[in-house]
């Protein structure tokens, strides 16, 4: 990848800092990048927590750190309206393990997803969806994702809280169904479709296609 860059430790160390004051924990885990892909992109997960004041307290709280470093590749019909330099959420009820029962799943998708703009020269933005063509675990109805805004925290104080992030989507693992609908419908039907069933925006890989 031709773009010059640099890791900043300092900024890696800011951007833990005021992630822990954005969602008022200290992470339990962080999935450290162990190879040198760029940009140099780690994956914090906020346990759930007893204390309200927190925002997103009843779920586990992941968020890709260092996507924003580089921009996406973003075509220049879509510069006014995409933002180039962005980082993921997701939310989960609990954490996913692996197979081997040695890393977070969640952590793991995020991080592979993070990258891919990169390794593609393509560019992520909200409303969009991901199709992955099967299970994303086995058995499970869920096999795409749809990149919501990242809810219930407000932008400025997401913005405040990430050095040089300019847009944020949040993943959310959704049916084959539901994405043909966000498709051919827009995303706006999707949103309708998941308010009347109560669909929450979370990392979820055992509910039912609402469709």
């Amino acid at each position: 990848m031709d773009i010059p860059y640099t890791l900043d430790d300092a900024l890696v160390a800011k951007r833990g800092e005021l992630y822990a004051q954005l969602w008022g924990r200290e992470p339990d885990f962080i999935c450290h990048q162990t190879d040198s892909a760029v940009p140099h992109i780690d994956v914090y997960r906020f346990p759930k927590t007893e204390d309200e004041s927190c925002p997103m307290p009843f779920r586990h709280v992941y968020i890709t750190a260092g996507m924003s470093d580089v921009a996406m590749s973003v075509p220049d019909q879509f510069a006014e309206s995409v933002a180039s330099r962005i980082e993921i959420s997701a939310y989960s009820d609990k954490v996913i393990m692996m197979q081997n029962g040695k890393m977070d799943f969640i952590c793991s998708i995020l991080h592979w997803m993070a990258h891919h703009p990169f390794r593609e020269s393509t560019f992520f933005a909200s409303s969009q969806t991901f199709q992955v063509g099967r299970p994303i675990v086995p058995d499970s109805e869920m096999t795409a994702y749809y990149f919501a805004e990242t809810p219930i925290v407000g932008a400025d104080r997401l913005f405040d809280h990430t050095p040089k992030a300019e847009g944020f989507v949040h993943l959310v693992p959704i049916s084959e169904a539901e994405r043909r609908l966000a498709v051919e419908a827009g995303s706006k039907a999707l949103m309708e479709l998941f308010h009347k069933h109560g669909v929450d925006p979370d990392f979820n890989l055992e509910r039912k296609s609402a469709i």
